[in-house]
């Protein structure tokens, strides 16, 4: 007579010991520890950001460094729809001053999806482009995965920035994109100092390293741009 288990209710053979519970607790997600993780994460990159990156680039940080990408894309997709309404408004204002008071309807949804998918397929290639570059060009040991969750990591300064920009967008743009570029620089300061200390490139590679991971990411960038 048949066996079947009486948790899953998989059918077994005689003898056998069904290991659904233990591929149960393999796939469920602990998301306190994840919270946790994140915001050492956090801490970590304003505190002592190689030693962090060091750890969070391990592949099993994957899920998490996605989870990140998302919350980063997200936050700086508002920011893209509140530069999109300020310049709106800005020219609706100039078509007033010269008599024109035609109202053009913005689909400002739209553009946040647009931004908020064109971030995140941006962050996948931008990732593949910054493990070819060292693991193949420049031979370093490196996956995949390791280089999206270094470029994950990174992404929470731009994130840092782009919700100060929000905030100070209430007084003046001029401030906030001030805090947009102060973030991009932690950003390129922070992975040049990656490719030194953690994937142990010596100054001249990690120079090229960079130099073609931005002039390549630029050319995917403009592609991008095209076809949206």
């Amino acid at each position: 007579m048949a066996k079947y288990c009486t948790k899953c209710g998989k059918k077994l053979e005689e003898g056998e010991v069904c290991n659904c519970e233990e591929i149960l607790k393999t796939n469920n997600i602990d998301f306190t520890g994840s919270f946790t993780k994140l915001i050492n994460l956090v801490k970590g990159l304003f505190t002592n950001p190689i030693k962090v990156i060091k750890e969070f680039k391990d592949e099993k940080n994957f899920s998490l460094a996605i989870i990140v990408t998302i919350i980063t894309s997200l936050i700086v997709s508002l920011f893209m729809l509140m530069l999109v309404k300020y310049w709106y408004q800005e020219t609706v204002t100039s078509t007033y001053m010269f008599g024109y008071n035609r109202v053009v309807d913005i689909p400002y949804f739209k553009y946040f999806i647009i931004y908020f998918i064109l971030l995140l397929a941006s962050s996948f290639v931008y990732a593949l482009v910054y493990y070819l570059v060292n693991n193949k060009i420049f031979k370093v040991k490196i996956s995949y995965q390791s280089a999206f969750n270094i470029l994950a990591s990174l992404a929470i300064y731009l994130a840092f920035g782009t919700v100060i920009a929000v905030i100070t967008s209430v007084f003046t743009l001029t401030i906030s994109l001030i805090f947009i570029v102060i973030a991009a620089l932690f950003n390129i300061i922070i992975l040049t100092l990656t490719n030194k200390e953690v994937l142990k490139l010596n100054d001249v590679k990690t120079m090229y390293s960079m130099i073609l991971y931005y002039l390549i990411n630029a050319f995917v960038t403009f592609l991008f741009i095209l076809i949206f």
